[in-house]
């Protein structure tokens, strides 16, 4: 049976929202890359101890941001970190399986605990990831890096592993 048709006439309502125009008095909140970018430069300026605390702050606000997780990895990588350099690392892959700079940091993170197999791995990851990319296509968040340096970084730590 269908639903008979009414004939209410539609009017235009306003709404006033006091909690909407308060909220649009502050300053917005900034977005993400600039505070990854702050961090960057923290870590580059040797302020290890102030890039680590924007990022576990940034981690509470964005804590499934995979790009987050990789540059409090690079953070604590810098401070000699290395347990909780790998387990970021790794939420960062688990949050985006083709986040190939994570890859890549996390096989040199596994080779230099000599997990050679767990290296091999990572960099097999970098490898595949790389089959299906320009070799002139620049990384974000990597510094300028293609992929066809990263691809000759990756090929020549392989090479290393497979020696040893």
């Amino acid at each position: 049976v269908p639903a008979p048709e009414l004939d209410i006439p539609l009017e235009r309502t306003e709404i006033h929202a006091p909690w909407f125009e308060q909220a649009e008095q502050h300053e917005p909140v900034p977005p993400v890359p600039a505070e990854l970018s702050n961090i960057r430069l923290l870590a580059d300026q040797g302020e290890c101890e102030k890039a680590l605390h924007c990022s576990q702050a940034l981690l509470k606000k964005e804590n499934l941001n995979p790009v987050a997780h990789f540059y409090h990895a690079l953070v604590l990588e810098q401070m000699g970190h290395h347990a909780d350099t790998e387990r970021s690392l790794r939420r960062a892959i688990y949050l985006d399986r083709n986040f190939v700079l994570a890859h890549y940091y996390l096989g040199l993170c596994l080779q230099r605990k000599r997990n050679r197999l767990g290296a091999i791995r990572s960099f097999q990851n970098v490898r595949h990831f790389l089959s299906q990319t320009d070799s002139s296509e620049i990384f974000p968040h990597g510094d300028g890096i293609t992929a066809g340096d990263l691809k000759e970084l990756t090929e020549m730590n392989l090479e290393v592993l497979q020696r040893s």
